[in-house]
């Protein structure tokens, strides 16, 4: 499993870091400074401000991760050579079975 996670690392992670990070970028400026002359902490600002602002993203990233999910086939059964002993079970599999 620890091979499956780390064969996949680069092509998951690069993507969902640059959806996030551009939608960190949306958040204006003033927004954040407000909240800092309010005297809201750097953990208060994370959960009342940055996190109400990135969910579009958030339901984005969900949705792709959802779609790659249901695709994965080639990887798992090339790392696993089809499972321990027994085929392993596949999203992509489980959609196709009558």
């Amino acid at each position: 499993m620890w091979a499956l996670a780390f064969t996949n690392f680069p092509w998951v992670a690069g993507i969902n870091f640059l959806i996030y990070y551009a939608g960190l970028q949306e958040i204006s400026s003033e927004v954040l400074d407000a909240a800092v002359v309010d005297g809201a902490t750097s953990f208060r600002r994370f959960r009342s401000i940055e996190l109400p602002l990135l969910r579009p993203q958030m339901r984005l990233l969900v949705l792709l991760t959802l779609i790659y999910w249901m695709r994965s086939f080639e990887l798992p059964m090339i790392v696993t050579n089809g499972g321990r002993g027994t085929p392993a079970w596949y999203p992509a599999y489980a959609c196709s079975m009558p």
